[in-house]
């Protein structure tokens, strides 16, 4: 019985990360597997409910943040010229409209400059972020005011 349990909730763990992406669920999947080989050797229900957390939270702390930054890397980034830019701070120089692009310099380099999210503008002065290059136009969210941090990315 207790097989069919850990079968059942790794097939539901991987449906469940089919329609989420957070790439949690399915190192519980993996672990559900893994306590189903558990009690197919021999554990006892303990011994099969460590092994499910072990697994899940072993592969949870080595591989979630690698796996993630492969998902968030825009197709196509690493041919891209400018690619070292993503992830910089620069300053708005000439403000960012809702519907049309502004300027930021990031470094010592003038790029013209869209939100990446919003409607709201993003005033000249304002430090941003690049998050996103879409040909020569920088794709930039406003970073939160700190007194302490540097404006410009050098």
């Amino acid at each position: 019985m207790l097989l069919w349990i850990w079968l059942g909730m790794a097939a539901l763990l991987i449906l469940v990360e089919l329609l989420t992406i957070a790439f949690v669920a399915s190192y519980l999947a993996v672990g559900a597997l893994a306590a189903a080989g558990a009690w197919a050797i021999g554990f006892p229900l303990a011994g099969q409910a460590a092994v499910f957390c072990a697994v899940s939270v072993g592969l949870l702390a080595l591989t979630r943040r690698v796996l993630l930054r492969l998902v968030r890397m825009p197709r196509g980034l690493p041919d891209t010229p400018g690619r070292e830019l993503i992830g910089r701070v620069g300053v708005v120089t000439r403000e960012i409209g809702p519907h049309r692009a502004g300027q930021v310099r990031i470094g010592t380099d003038p790029w013209t400059a869209r939100a990446y999210t919003g409607d709201d503008p993003i005033p000249a002065g304002t430090a941003v972020e690049v998050m996103l290059l879409e040909g020569a136009t920088a794709l930039v969210h406003p970073l939160p005011e700190r007194p302490d941090a540097p404006l410009v990315d050098g």
